[in-house]
């Protein structure tokens, strides 16, 4: 069984953008249920030695429509900076709690594409019948962090050495 994944989105213009979620301490966030984050670096065949600099494809999320879908469509039609927050969720078993358990934080990005699209083989009872849409962020900086012990990693695609 997968655990949910909230997203909040904050605009430079128009602020926190509010999600459809109504579950107590995670109220108006964004529900995601697929997160595809993709970066690469061509590797020469024959040496297996790096021949160019990573390549960041963008954070790529699946989400319901809901009240954020119109301020994500103004966001991309006006090429809006957003920082991102997704929180990936699961259930300590020891402390009977939902609980944050890693967090990827997407920092100076744009929304550089966007699908709506209806998935007829949606069998989840909260989604609205499958109407979903795809966005893709790409950032400056993403942040990666296990939340038990705090171990993090910072990627600024500014600095690449």
């Amino acid at each position: 069984m997968a655990f949910p994944i909230y997203m909040t989105v904050t605009g430079a213009a128009q602020g926190q953008f509010k999600g459809g979620v109504e579950e107590e301490g995670h109220k108006e966030k964004i529900r995601v249920f697929e997160v595809v984050s993709e970066s690469e670096v061509k590797v020469h065949q024959q040496t297996g030695t790096a021949v160019s600099q990573r390549q960041h494809k963008g954070v790529t999320v699946v989400k319901e429509l809901d009240p954020a879908t119109p301020l994500l469509i103004q966001a991309f039609n006006k090429g809006e900076a957003c920082e991102v927050l997704l929180e990936y969720m699961w259930i300590n078993k020891k402390k009977g709690v939902e609980e944050v358990f890693y967090t990827k934080k997407l920092q100076g990005g744009v929304i550089s594409n966007r699908q709506e699209f209806l998935d007829s083989g949606a069998s989840n009872e909260d989604a609205l019948s499958g109407h979903m849409e795809r966005i893709t962020f790409n950032c400056k900086v993403t942040t990666d962090t296990w939340v038990d012990g705090g171990i993090s990693t910072v990627d600024d695609i500014r600095n690449r050495t």
